[in-house]
């Protein structure tokens, strides 16, 4: 419990500290401001280099791939600031490799995420940390894929 407690309330004072100016460098929202913008920046420039391997994106790709990091990074900081564990959950296959993943398309056995699944563990006064359940009815949703064999 003490965890837990420790958890959503540093979340929140980070999440606040990320909001408000800091005045001066030494002031701990200005560490906090810029530890989270490196983040950003790291995250940005290993997401453009794998995903440049299969495609360029140029810079309305690379600017609209940095406001969705920023957007699931304020998703993970909203998330975390709760009382109770919330977690988006990406059922079926857990394959590693993209050679994994193409040869389950040929086999027509690969399953993509269309809707991923929102679960929780305990509850809104941060008790029962061990029952787990799923949020309303976003049981997520996954679809079959298979490639199509080309007439040769």
């Amino acid at each position: 419990m003490e965890t837990e407690r420790w958890r959503y309330v540093t979340i929140s004072e980070c999440r606040a500290a990320l909001r408000k100016p800091a005045p001066y460098d030494l002031d701990p929202r200005a560490k906090v401001k810029r530890g989270f913008l490196t983040s950003i920046d790291a995250l940005k420039k290993e997401m453009v280099s794998t995903i440049g391997e299969l495609a360029a994106l140029g810079k309305d790709g690379e600017d609209a791939l940095e406001k969705m990091i920023k957007n699931a990074a304020k998703i993970w900081l909203e998330l975390e600031m709760q009382r109770y564990r919330i977690f988006v959950e990406m059922q079926g296959s857990k394959l590693k490799s993209a050679e994994e993943r193409v040869q389950r398309a040929y086999e027509g056995t690969l399953e993509l995420v269309l809707e991923p699944a929102l679960k929780r563990f305990g509850n809104s006064n941060g008790l029962d940390i061990k029952v787990k359940a799923t949020v309303g009815k976003c049981n997520g949703q996954t679809e079959k894929v298979a490639m199509r064999q080309r007439d040769e």
